[in-house]
């Protein structure tokens, strides 16, 4: 049998048979667009917000780097760069500390770093690096933040630095700046050239230090690599601190959920609008198959018919929808990326533009589109051409004959014109249903994030200083930490002296060592040992007494209410608040809480001066404090978290306590002059880990709940088109291919008055079983949505949404009314006899 090559003949037949439904290549067109639309926007949102991550999380830890190693030699250093699971490896040096002025408030570390220690650690952690790094031995680099201290405002590469340095004023040339975001109660960051190193006489070997970085994800490994590689000498280690990069696999994995979903969401709603609208289209059509498959078409090649039109009609669409969802992505990225960073943190706003992107939209794309079509063309390739002949559009309604008196009754007419074809009316169900509890799940998710409430349960002050004047347990020498503490005193008189001022409160801790006892502890060993067991725990501490140490810290009457309203065990306001009883911090169960309660513990001051002996009034659940105003601590395995006291019982301890935090309160008339004032003195001090002012704050919170309603507003916004275009389509064909059976009815006496509100009754039902649909699931998904939102932010109050509800289904209710008696007006322009002539 000679095979007859007849593929351009079923290409020509394809391509004709397209310009004959122009209303459904429309159709088709315009949800490969929205599909192509929300995949482009969806995936350049998920790749920005992963990459973004990344940046913000190495800026907040101010280098990739996370292991050091002091006074490295050239074999270690050789060793160390051939470890497979290494990023970089690189030198830095302390070049001694420089001054702006006379104050020493105002120190600039001064740092060599080599070009792999900047290039690939450092860098990835500033921004808006101008210039370049210092190559002559009488240049310098520095932060905006030490440039302003000098009022500096628009630096020039090659303008004149004064700095004071070893006694005396040097002159510097700047050679570049940047904008750096971690915290260093030391001094802001300076970098001079290895020419100047030089002149110091320092050396890697013997004043330097390496500084190495893993791979994503793979710091546990590089360090045991390390460990067992690497010959260390006397008095040398490893010093390993958290890598907080290693967030980022786990923030992948997270947003690849998220994003994966929506997808998912999105490939589903492409389906039903795509098949539907196909799946209607070969059904309109099913004559013309079954006539050609008279003239010996084969199923395969209508099978291949079907898939290129619908692969035609995605070249034109899927450009176009990538294009509009690249431009939407330059809106849509900045107000998602705005979501996760506020004020000055370091969550950059930059939109990430990557070929896969693109190549996974038109993939996704396609994918839909072949699903889609598969069953359409499948019914168009199976069918007999008598079977074809006969095919009217619509499936009889299977129907058990009744007698009556009062003819056939229209609400039941339409109810089983709505299920005649039941795969029809689910995915108009289905569409309908998913694009409006998508509406509605976000905007319950935004309304019930009060604003109100975060700001009475977070932003009792105007502004709020937090200082961070370093500990002992962080490697900071105790003449360090008394340099902070002026510095930090300093700034508080400063603040104190401004005009417009109320009121200001501070918050003080200072860095104790308890008495252990490994029975009395045990509760708070249990919950912080972190994996290591008691036994070993009680060991390390009987053998290291020094190193069984906490934060004290103080906290005002003000936040001892809120956290006995809070706690599950409130404590004695009177004893706490005379320096009799402390609240201890803290533990996951209730038993073990209860466990500590009434104990008594005693801690010594970190000079060992000093010794206090506090009841334990409470033992806070993890949780109970999260409401009140508390700065940074450490904590050591094993040990408590914390310890909050009065101010009294702190004065017990010691009389010079660092300062934690600072509450400022001032007139609502000052508050713009004094919100730069206060900014501008805490600039000038290092010890300033970070700031919160209200009013910005409660414009972020405002700007973060418009970019969710914008965002998730605009794709269940397509969904819920989606949805209606589904409707309109099943009206609009399911109308025209019933024209000859209304023209029956006519021809009989049905009046058209009576038809229209046949069709009328059909749209009710479909808008009253979809609103039956939210009203049951959907509200099941409303308040699981609701419990979980409350379980996330505590000043979250659920309402349901019922204004939302309301709108959504007024609007669905008219435009399930009016599209069928606007398609039936078309329809209905011939006359009857024209109309029956479609039988034949």
């Amino acid at each position: 049998m000679l095979q007859n090559n007849n593929r351009e003949i079923v290409r020509k037949i394809a391509f004709r048979s397209m310009k004959q439904n122009r209303i459904r290549n429309g159709i088709v067109i315009l949800a490969v667009i929205l599909t192509t639309f929300m995949f482009t926007t969806i995936f350049t949102i998920g790749a920005s917000l992963a990459e973004g991550m990344v940046v913000m999380l190495t800026r907040q830890q101010g280098t990739r780097s996370s292991i050091y190693l002091d006074h490295p030699t050239a074999v270690q250093v050789q060793q160390i760069e051939e470890n497979r699971y290494l990023y970089a490896a690189g030198v830095q040096i302390q070049a001694g500390t420089a001054y702006t002025s006379g104050e020493e408030n105002t120190a600039i570390l001064l740092s060599y770093y080599d070009t792999t220690e900047f290039e690939k650690n450092y860098t990835p952690a500033v921004s808006d690096v101008q210039g370049s790094y210092p190559t002559q031995a009488g240049e310098v680099m520095l932060s905006r933040n030490a440039l302003e201290t000098m009022h500096v405002t628009s630096p020039k590469i090659g303008m004149e630095i004064s700095l004071l340095a070893d006694g005396e004023t040097k002159l510097f040339t700047l050679s570049g700046w940047f904008t750096d975001y971690s915290n260093s109660q030391d001094g802001f960051q300076g970098f001079v050239s290895k020419a100047y190193a030089d002149q110091l006489g320092l050396t890697a070997e013997k004043d330097g230090r390496l500084s190495i970085s893993a791979k994503i994800g793979l710091q546990e490994k590089l360090s045991d690599s390390l460990d067992a590689e690497v010959q260390l000498q006397d008095g040398q280690d490893f010093d390993y601190t958290s890598d907080m990069l290693n967030e980022t696999v786990s923030n992948r994995v997270l947003i690849a959920g998220l994003f994966g979903t929506i997808g998912l969401i999105i490939i589903f709603s492409g389906y039903l609008l795509i098949y539907n609208v196909m799946y209607i289209s070969i059904t309109k059509d099913i004559r013309f198959y079954g006539m050609l498959k008279t003239v010996g078409t084969t199923p395969k090649q209508i099978r291949k018919m079907v898939r290129l039109q619908a692969f035609s009609l995605s070249v034109v669409g899927i450009p176009v929808g990538m294009l509009l969802g690249t431009l939407a992505s330059f809106v849509a990225v900045p107000y998602a990326m705005r979501m996760f960073g506020s004020g000055d943190d370091p969550m950059p706003l930059t939109m990430q533009f990557h070929p896969l992107i693109y190549v996974g939209t038109i993939l996704f794309a396609l994918f839909t589109i072949a699903v889609s079509c598969r069953k359409p063309s499948r019914l168009a390739s199976r069918i007999s051409p008598i079977e074809a002949l006969k095919y009217q559009g619509q499936r009889p309604a299977k129907i058990k004959p009744k007698k009556g008196t009062d003819g056939g009754k229209l609400s039941k007419m339409a109810f089983r014109n709505v299920f005649r074809e039941k795969k029809r009316a689910v995915l108009v169900f289905a569409s309908l249903f998913l694009g409006t509890m998508a509406f509605l799940a976000t905007n319950a998710f935004a309304d019930s994030m009060k604003l109100e409430n975060y700001v009475k349960y977070y932003l009792s002050d105007d502004y709020t200083i937090y200082v961070n004047s370093g500990s002992e347990a962080d490697g900071t020498d105790a003449a360090q930490i008394r340099k902070n503490n002026r510095s930090a005193e300093e700034m508080l008189q400063k603040i104190q002296a401004l005009e417009g001022i109320t009121a200001v409160h501070t918050a003080r801790c200072e860095d104790v060592t308890l008495s252990f006892d490994a029975a009395l502890y045990q509760p708070i060993m249990e919950n912080n040992g972190y994996g290591s067991s008691l036994e070993d725990l009680e060991k390390f501490f009987t053998e290291s007494p020094e190193n069984f140490a906490t934060t004290v810290i103080t906290i005002s009457e003000r936040d001892l209410k809120t956290y006995n309203q809070n706690a599950a065990v409130p404590v004695d306001v009177k004893a706490f608040l005379d320096g009799r009883q402390c609240i201890l911090g803290s533990v996951s169960t209730a038993e073990q809480a209860e466990q500590m309660q009434g104990k008594t513990i005693t801690m010594q001051d970190k000079y060992g001066s000093s010794s206090l002996s506090l009841e334990v009034g409470s033992c806070a659940l993890n949780g109970d404090i999260s409401k009140l105003h508390i700065g940074s601590y450490w904590s050591i395995t094993g040990a408590p978290d914390f310890i909050l006291v009065s101010e009294t019982a702190l004065e017990q301890l010691t009389d010079t306590p660092s300062i934690n935090f600072i509450g400022i309160q001032y007139d609502d008339k000052a508050e713009s002059r004094l919100n730069d004032q206060i900014r501008s003195i805490t600039q000038m001090y290092p010890v300033v880990s970070h700031t919160e002012v209200r009013t910005e704050i409660i414009q972020e919170f405002q700007d973060s709940m418009f970019t969710i309603r914008l965002l998730s507003g605009g794709v269940s916004g397509i969904l819920i088109l989606i949805g209606v275009i589904n409707f309109i389509n099943v009206m609009l064909t399911g109308i025209f291919t019933r024209r000859t059976e209304l023209a029956v009815m006519e021809s009989v006496g049905m009046t058209q008055k009576q038809v229209r509100r046949m069709l009328m009754l059909e749209g009710i039902y479909y808008a009253g079983i979809t609103l039956a649909l939210i009203l049951t699931l959907g509200s099941g998904i409303l308040y699981l949505v609701g419990f979980m939102t409350e379980k996330t932010a505590d000043y979250a109050v659920y309402r349901y949404p019922w204004g939302w509800l309301a709108i959504l289904s007024s609007l669905i209710f008219a435009i399930c009314i009016l599209v069928p008696i606007l398609v039936y007006r078309v329809a209905a322009k011939e006359s009857i006899t024209a109309r029956l002539r479609h039988m034949e």
